[in-house]
């Protein structure tokens, strides 16, 4: 969660984007990162949570996030609440965020 606000902060900072961060942890490793990059980008759905997303799926190769868990500074919207469950084919991929329950999404 540190490295997710942190990137929150960076992107906040650099003036990318809203102060949003995640990271993609796989097996106790990061596999995918993103802050949001809306402004920087001029794309509408570089949230950061699609961006980690994008970076994940790029690293490991594949589209599943089966046995991911996504750590957020932000409770997810609902363009990015849709994505992840996209990506979990599964059904395991778990998010990390207080204003997301006991249940992630």
């Amino acid at each position: 969660m540190r490295r997710a606000i942190a990137l929150a902060r960076r992107g906040a900072t650099a003036g990318d984007g809203g102060p949003f961060g995640a990271v993609i942890v796989l097996g106790g490793e990061i596999i995918g990162e993103g802050w949001n990059r809306v402004i920087a980008t001029r794309d509408p759905t570089a949230h950061g949570e699609m961006v980690a997303i994008r970076d994940a799926s790029r690293r490991i190769g594949n589209i599943s996030l089966q046995g991911c868990v996504l750590y957020t500074s932000g409770q997810p919207c609902p363009m990015c609440r849709c994505d992840l469950l996209g990506a979990d084919r599964a059904g395991v991929l778990r998010v990390q965020h207080p204003g997301c329950g006991r249940h992630g999404l």
